[in-house]
């Protein structure tokens, strides 16, 4: 069962329903009480680090930036103080009583309990309205009861490096079938951060690379530094530089860790193997200082002191302060430390997926492709495909499936994105892939058995999914003349005028005519013939931008004919007007900026092909105390350019 408390704001809001204060005015109470309390955190933060810099003291620098930020943190502790006990005293006199009250419980999302005694007629549970049952413990007190809490999460990159296999049609990955210390792996691992578990953000990725790992305990190390509580020692530890602790005895303790407390299982070592607790003491007082609740250190420290003290050679006065000094040390790191073989599994995902994108790299971004999350996945997976030199092909028949594919030649798109179409008719069009169709009327003869209505078939014509019949225009042509007269076994003349068709050509396909009708019609052999009269052009660029614009939302069409014009996406006018243009000849989405007098002159609208003449780049500007300042940062600026 999962507790849930009232935070600071929700108490804010309940207080302030019950005393009639203005949602306005309970709205920037909470601002207020955040901004103060948010500051003096952050600054109390910034002095801790500066506290554990070994002889900072001697550095004037840092103790002028610690006296700053000790009176910004007596500046915002006095504001609060306004805040609450002058300013809004009524409210704040229920706040203290209130906030941190239980007030929902819930279903732990992926704990499990494991016991060898039975937990209903031990410790009691409740079923929910949908059928679960739940133990009536919190989930933060179950370690106090003796009992085990399992968490069972699901992972999006144990879904791609499954889908991956299955793609590659390999047998999924088992510890001992990997081969550990491939270096080809470990310097591809470090190309790009797209897909690599727990490495996928830039800092951890840039992390990974400083470090320069070379093994899973490299990577395990890595990923537990980047947690908050490896701030203290995290650019020590990436750059390799070996930490000094108070004796030698917590030297040897860590030395596979470089001198510095990483994992919990450090604390564990220490609590057990030099200051003598037993496993179950160990691990609660870990769980303790991770809390916080320093109750429970104090009442344990005699016990740890005097452990450290029998094994220790200095004297007793020099030990108590070195194992009090390394204590301080546990303190420091407990905010969501990582346990070793947690940040171990972690690491072998991270490299299980750099093993797959190295030796099977399409199948690897196609399930990378098939897992996305949002729009910025789908632009990582198709940047890496780019990267790798792996062309990925709008969707095609006999190529596409529902989702993405890939095959020697690259990595199709899948028809279920299209709106309005789905995997039921992409599974349909898939299964008919190997038949051969002479002409596209036998292909629409076909295709009138399935799952595919005419809206579905007219996207897929414009999108150009049926390229080998022939271009868009000639296609939809067939299309229409295909529901005209598809099945029909009699025409009425009046009909066959009006559209235009050629009595000669319609008695040719006829059994029987009267003064009115064609009877006995092959409306297949008629099809065929009438197909064979309309010209099938190869379909301009223009028309294939303006359908994809319009049934995609967005240009996939890569043709390095095309150097140097794009395809306007997407515009924002309010300032100097910003522009995402899509390069034709390789398929990067650029975003550029244009002065509003060349803009007013030439503008460009969504879906327009823009002939680039002339760009440049210059810094960006960004806002500083009501003046615009130069950055660091540049952005690319079009000066000339012709709409085409």
């Amino acid at each position: 069962m999962a507790i849930g408390t009232i935070s600071d704001k929700g108490t804010i809001d309940e207080i302030g329903r019950a005393l009639n204060v203005p949602l306005s005015e309970v709205k920037e109470i909470k601002e207020r009480y955040s901004q103060y309390t948010d500051t003096i955190k952050d600054y109390e933060d910034k002095i801790k680090k500066i506290e554990s810099i070994s002889g900072y003291e001697n550095e004037k620098k840092l103790v002028k930036e610690k006296l700053e930020y000790e009176e910004k943190v007596k500046y915002n502790k006095n504001a609060l103080h306004e805040l609450r006990n002058v300013q809004y005293k009524e409210l704040f006199y229920y706040f203290d009583g209130l906030v941190g009250t239980a007030i929902s419980q819930s279903m732990h999302p992926a704990g499990i309990i494991v016991s060898p005694v039975t937990l209903p007629d031990n410790y009691g549970t409740f079923w929910t309205k949908d059928g679960k049952r739940i133990l009536t413990i919190n989930m933060e007190e179950i370690h106090e009861v003796s009992l085990v809490k399992y968490d069972l999460l699901g992972l999006k990159n144990i879904e791609i490096i499954k889908d991956a296999c299955s793609l590659a049609h390999i047998p999924y990955p088992k510890s001992h079938t990997i081969d550990w210390f491939d270096n080809d792996v470990w310097i591809h691992i470090s190309d790009s951060p797209v897909g690599i578990f727990q490495f996928e953000s830039k800092f951890a990725y840039d992390s990974m690379k400083k470090f320069e790992c070379q093994c899973v305990n490299d990577l395990s190390l890595v990923n537990a530094s980047i947690r908050p509580s490896g701030e203290t020692y995290r650019d020590n530890l990436l750059a390799h530089k070996p930490n000094k602790n108070p004796s030698e005895i917590i030297d040897k303790l860590l030395e596979s860790n470089h001198g510095y407390l990483v994992f919990q299982e450090d604390t564990i070592k220490f609590l057990t193997n030099i200051c003598g607790l037993s496993g179950s003491d160990a691990d609660n007082i870990r769980r303790a200082i991770g809390r916080k609740q320093r109750d429970r250190l104090e009442a344990a420290l005699p016990s740890i002191l005097e452990g450290y003290c029998n094994v220790s050679t200095q004297p007793r006065e020099v030990a108590e302060k070195e194992a009090q000094t390394f204590l301080k040390i546990i303190e420091d790191s407990s905010n969501y430390q990582f346990g070793l073989n947690h940040s171990t599994g972690y690491s072998m995902i991270g490299y299980m997926c750099a093993y797959l994108r190295y030796y099977y790299p399409k199948e690897f971004i196609t399930a990378y492709l098939n897992n996305a999350n949002n729009d910025d996945d789908v632009k990582l997976g198709t940047e890496l495909a780019r990267q790798m030199g792996i062309s990925i092909h709008s969707i095609k028949f006999r190529h596409s499936t529902a989702k993405y594919s890939c095959d020697k030649s690259g990595i199709y798109k899948g028809i279920a994105s299209v709106k309005f179409l789905n995997e039921e008719a992409a599974d349909d069009l898939y299964a008919i892939k190997d038949m051969r169709f002479d002409t596209f009327i036998e292909l629409l003869a076909r295709i009138s058995d399935l799952k595919v209505d005419s809206r579905k078939l007219e996207i897929l014509i414009k999108l150009d999914f049926f390229e080998e019949f022939g271009g868009v225009t000639y296609l939809l042509t067939c299309s229409e003349l295909f529901s005209k007269y598809y099945g029909k076994k009699q025409l009425k003349k009046d009909k066959a005028l009006e559209d235009k068709l050629d009595f000669e050509l319609v008695r040719k396909y006829s059994q029987k005519e009267t003064q009115k009708t064609f009877m006995g019609l092959d409306s297949m052999a008629l099809l065929n013939e009438l197909v064979q009269r309309i010209p099938n052009d190869k379909t301009d660029i223009r028309t294939k931008i303006a359908y994809q614009m319009e049934n995609l939302g967005y240009v996939d069409i890569v043709d390095k004919e095309y150097a140097g014009y794009c395809v306007a996406l997407d515009l924002n006018v309010d300032y100097s007007p910003r522009i995402k243009l899509y390069a034709l000849a390789n398929g990067n989405t650029i975003p550029v900026k244009v002065s509003k007098k060349i803009f007013k002159e030439y503008p460009i609208r969504r879906g327009d092909i823009v002939k680039v003449e002339d760009q440049y780049r210059k810094p960006k500007m960004k806002k500083v105390d009501g003046n615009w300042i130069e950055t660091d940062e540049k952005e690319w600026w079009i000066s000339e350019y012709k709409i085409c």
